[in-house]
């Protein structure tokens, strides 16, 4: 991301819950507000991922139409 890392070369994505490494890199850099509150929720907390799932239900995240 910053600085032209890839963000699917993380060696950490599969930690994320993440489904596949270009899911993790489509959403790595959108996911900071997720982030903090999954560290909030402490070491019980749902996946990155799962938290996301959640947040889409609710609308928090959109998608445009050409899938950004």
């Amino acid at each position: 991301m910053e600085g032209g890392l890839d963000p699917a070369e993380d060696p950490g994505w599969a930690e994320s819950g993440a489904g596949s490494r270009e899911e993790y890199a489509r959403w790595a850099g959108h996911l900071c507000g997720m982030t903090c509150l999954r560290m909030a929720l402490g070491t019980d907390a749902p996946s990155l991922f799962e938290l996301r799932d959640g947040a889409l239900k609710y609308g928090a995240y959109t998608e445009d139409g050409d899938g950004t």
